[in-house]
């Protein structure tokens, strides 16, 4: 077999190709014959060898889409879709037959069918740009291009003039087959006149009317029985009697054409002829426009009709035909009005789908927000293409994921944005629900970002979003979801400020969005501003009762401030705890499937931090651990954790939880209160008390005054600490209608430790005005052991060591233990070496193996705290305490030196243990310790600051009104002066 080039093929290769054909019809020569015509641009003689040979092999496919290509090069549109739809029918992997379909179905105006053939053509190749094009022509209803016209003969590959020649100057050595003119038919011609899309019969060239050529001529193309139709518009070959033979060398002599007589054509078959092609047409049309593509199994007929003239029609054919024609008009009169009743009530459907979503949306709450979507999934699968239907479900599904991070819903948000694709252009109905579910799914997103190269990224991909949302909101101001997510992405770049301004934008009127309500309420709980954020919470709690999002802010607005914890676990206990599995895992596992990961993690924090408040250490521990288990990437659960860290003591987990609160602005992100918080208490741990008070200056709520009467506390400044330990108080009392007096509503233990406290420092009698018995009250009452920390330093404060042992001892012992922790535990040990410093002072010339044993004490309990937390100061200062104690003066000096620059003012047992050294040491600068040991008056307990003074000049206690340890003898003329008073002097 010849191999074709892929040009023009040459006559010697026609020739050959012709040969193969003429000996064996079902040769696949006849298919490179066929398109070795249609390369010379003869797609009559490529019919006419394509048809005898689907006649003997009707199941080649591209021999049927080669004729269909030839019909639609002579515009026989309706040939060309007869030949596809048996295709399509049987192979719907061709995708030549579907792109060629495509386009005469679009020839012929019928773009509704166009459509899914298209797409289908689409699939099967997604980077055709001409399917491509005819597609969105379809979808729009506009025309095709006119097509381009017949094709003219082509001279073979290598020869020339074949132009002249069909105008009767061919030259001779043009190697060219003649064909014999087809004999008039005038059947054929009134077919013609009666088929609109019919074409009038094949005229050949004029070269073919010319004389014989002189040399031998190519083969003549295989021939069929008689009265087998070769071409699409009617032409036929010669009828041949008996076996084919080869052509003579000459063209045969031309016959002339049989004339019929008009009368015979006037016979009784005619209107019937004319009445079954109408039919035909019509048959097939309707077989189209009624979901002949729609499916894969599809009908074609595979009978070919015998329309010769001299068949007769008899009576029971005619009144077949007028049933046939009865049942067509009933059919197509039944069907479309079925097809307008299905499509109206689709449309319907698809409407109040839409009008469920869009409130669904409007409430953010989960459970509505499902059914939504999965109304706008349903009606997404009755009409795919209903772009509208798409966007709204991306926008649902994508306001789903950013709410409640459900995985799945960011899949459909995905999948629908995808099928939306390029096609919805702005102030189309729509396109703005397609740039918020973008928008939304966009800032959802932002929690993937974890690794250095994400969140280069992510600050990227922010920046474009806010650009999208910026363009929208000029062109609707008015729109609140807007407004909502421009806020959010306002907040994931730190910039907490815009966000507030826009979120109060969206909660004004009654249209205020929930979401908008309680993300608002959030940014005011961890600003300090309780009030307002359950003010905001009730808000959207009236919008919607038991809102899931509202419940958890109102929640964990409680627990961060310290304020009314039962009623917050209640809250948890009844509208989001609705599981009762024992197992802990299937238990979270069916909550997250109910309230979706973020409302899980939340949850369990604000589990873990109301446990916190009610001194329920052992669980507030094991809420910690699952929320950590389902751990949500935002600023604000990682800020949570890291409070929740810094409020047990553990410094590391809080420096790293503080450090994933990650936000993808480019410049410094605004900071909320609850992570300046976490600062604060880190200067706190590492003893830097001045730096903590400073940043706590500007924190509003509990949570700013609680930290600033600690660090007021640590300074020594016990009234100012009161005035903050007094309003925290006040806060943290719960508010009721009707208070029992018998049991009044109560303060925090916090507020109540530090209240007493600061109360028993500033005593000047605590045995006897109660002040004691109170702070023993308080104390008592905390599990944890922060309230026995707080006893023994009000001891310390009063210069009473010997009690203050014997409560720090219990403060110290079992640090470890869950139900009863001591958060500041490296601090504890501090001070209680310090205590036993003092009280080993004090025994040294009572009971020396007693002062020995504090001392060894001492030692133990400093190691310790180094092991535990090297990075607070005071323990260096309580370190060369101990050494000058021991008579190592210069050591205490090195060790002691250093942490002065640090600590400076802070704490005045520090600054007098520092006078000690200046006054001790060999290059001794009494003068300078004397003027700090005057600056600490009132400032330590009088027995240590006159026994420092003393060191420095025995007359300076007596000048300073403390006590003299050493005291000279009184002279009868100058009578002694009268002890002290109890307690601490002022």
């Amino acid at each position: 077999m010849v191999a074709l080039d892929d040009r023009r093929p040459t006559a010697q290769q026609l020739s050959e190709l012709n040969e193969l054909v003429r000996r064996d019809i079902t040769s696949p020569a006849a298919l490179q014959l066929a398109e070795a015509f249609l390369a010379l641009g003869r797609p009559h003689d490529a019919i006419a060898t394509l048809e005898p040979h689907l006649m003997s092999v009707p199941s080649q496919n591209d021999g049927r889409v080669l004729i269909a290509r030839a019909y639609a090069d002579l515009h026989m549109w309706r040939e060309a879709q007869g030949e596809l739809l048996r295709v399509v029918k049987v192979d719907r992997g061709s995708g030549r037959a579907f792109a060629l379909l495509g386009e005469v179905l679009m020839r012929r105006d019928d773009h509704e069918r166009a459509i899914p053939v298209l797409q289908h053509a689409q699939q099967l190749d997604p980077t055709s740009p001409q399917i491509l094009t005819m597609l969105k022509r379809a979808r729009a209803g506009q025309r095709l291009d006119p097509p381009p016209p017949q094709p003219q003969p082509l001279p073979p590959r290598g020869e020339s003039g074949y132009m002249a020649a069909a105008v009767g100057q061919m030259p001779m050595s043009a190697q060219m087959p003649a064909y014999p003119q087809p004999a008039y038919d005038p059947y054929q011609q009134q077919q013609y006149a009666q088929q609109p899309y019919a074409q009038p019969p094949y005229q050949q060239p004029p070269y073919q009317q010319q004389p014989p050529y002189q040399q031998q001529m190519m083969p003549m193309p295989p021939q069929v029985a008689p009265g087998v139709p070769m071409g699409g518009s009617g032409s036929q070959l010669p009828r041949a009697k008996g076996p084919t033979q080869p052509p003579p060398p000459q063209m045969p002599p031309k016959e002339r054409p049989r004339v019929i007589p008009r009368d015979k054509v006037q016979n009784a078959a005619a209107a019937s002829l004319r009445q079954s092609a109408a039919v035909g047409e019509a048959y097939l049309s309707e077989l189209l426009h009624g979901g002949l593509l729609d499916i894969a199994g599809v009908r074609v007929p595979d009978l070919d009709f015998d329309l010769r003239p001299d068949r007769r029609w008899g009576r029971s054919t005619r009144r077949a035909f007028k049933l046939l024609s009865v049942l067509l008009v009933v059919s197509i009169t039944g069907g479309g009005t079925w097809y307008w009743w299905s499509e109206k009530q689709k449309s319907e459907a698809i409407k109040i789908a839409t009008k469920d979503a869009k409130l669904a949306v409007a409430t953010g709450e989960l459970e509505l927000m499902r059914a939504g979507a999965k109304k706008l999934a349903d009606a997404r699968d009755k009409d795919p293409s209903n772009l509208l239907t798409q966007a709204n479900l991306a926008e649902v599904d994508a306001l789903e994921t950013l709410l409640y991070a459900v995985p799945a819903a960011a899949d459909e948000a995905a999948a629908a944005i995808t099928a939306c694709g390029q096609e919805l252009v702005p102030g189309e109905p729509g396109a703005d629900d397609l740039a918020i579910a973008k928008s939304a799914l966009a800032l959802a997103r932002l929690r993937d970002a974890t690794a250095p190269a994400a969140i280069a990224a992510a600050k990227g991909d922010l920046a474009d979003t806010a650009k999208r949302l910026d363009d929208l909101l000029a062109k609707n101001d008015g729109d609140k979801w807007l407004h909502w997510l421009r806020g959010r992405a306002n907040l994931a770049a730190g910039e907490r400020k815009l966000a507030r301004a826009q979120w109060k934008t969206a909660t004004t009127g009654d249209d205020a969005l929930v979401p908008a309500l309680v993300d608002l309420a959030d940014l005011e709980a961890q600003d300090g501003n309780l009030a307002e954020a359950l003010a905001l919470d009730d808000r959207a709690l009236k919008k919607v009762p038991n809102h899931t999002l509202a419940v958890l802010s109102r929640v964990i607005a409680l627990a961060e401030a310290n304020v009314s914890a039962r009623d917050a676990i209640e809250d948890l206990n009844d509208k989001l705890d609705t599981n009762n599995d024992k197992d802990i895992k299937s238990k979270l596992d069916k909550d997250v499937a109910d309230f979706g990961p973020r409302t899980v993690a939340y949850r369990e924090l604000a589990w873990a931090l109301a446990q916190w408040d009610l001194d329920t250490t052992g669980k507030a521990l094991e809420y910690e651990k699952y929320a950590r288990a389902h751990a949500i990437n935002e600023p604000a659960f990682w800020t949570g954790l890291a409070w929740l860290d810094a409020l047990r003591g553990a410094r590391a987990d809080a420096d790293a939880d503080r450090a994933k609160a990650v936000t993808f602005g480019i410049g410094r992100p605004e900071l909320d209160q609850v992570a300046q918080a976490v600062d604060v208490e880190r200067w706190l741990a590492t003893g830097h008390a001045d730096r903590a008070l400073e940043a706590a200056a500007n924190l509003a709520g509990t949570r700013g005054r609680q930290l600033r009467a600690t660090a007021l506390v640590d300074l020594s400044k016990p009234k100012e600490a009161l005035g903050e330990a007094t309003e925290l108080a006040k806060l943290t009392t719960p508010k009721v209608d009707k208070p029992d007096p018998d049991d009044p509503p109560r303060p925090t233990l916090d507020a109540a430790v530090l209240v007493a406290e600061t109360k028993m420092m500033l005593s000047m009698d605590p045995e006897h005005d109660g002040t004691t018995k109170a702070m023993q009250a308080a104390s008592s009452a905390m599990q944890n052991k922060l309230g026995a920390h707080a006893f023994a330093m009000a001891y310390r404060a009063h210069g009473a060591y010997d009690d203050a042992r014997g409560v720090f001892k219990a403060a110290v012992d079992q640090p470890d233990d869950p139900d009863a922790p001591n958060p500041i535990d490296d601090r504890s040990l501090c001070w209680y070496a310090d205590t036993l410093i003092e009280v080993a002072r004090a025994e040294t010339t009572k009971d020396a193996a007693d002062a020995a044993a504090a001392l060894a004490l001492a030692k133990g309990s400093l190691d310790e705290a180094v092991a535990r937390d090297k990075d607070y100061l005071p323990i260096a200062a309580v370190r060369a305490k101990l050494l000058l104690y021991q008579g190592d003066v210069e050591g205490a000096s090195k060790l002691l030196e250093p942490a002065m620059r640090e600590l400076g003012a802070m704490y005045p047992t520090v600054q007098l243990t520092w006078a000690e050294v200046l006054a001790t040491r060999a290059a001794a600068d009494k003068d300078k310790a004397q003027h700090l040991v005057e600056s600490l008056k009132d400032k330590v307990p009088p027995a240590q600051l006159g026994r420092v003074a003393a060191l420095i000049d025995p007359k300076l206690p007596e000048a300073l009104g403390v006590p003299n340890p050493n005291p000279q003898p009184a002279t009868p003329a100058t009578p002694a002066p009268p002890p002290p008073r109890g307690g601490r002097h002022r």
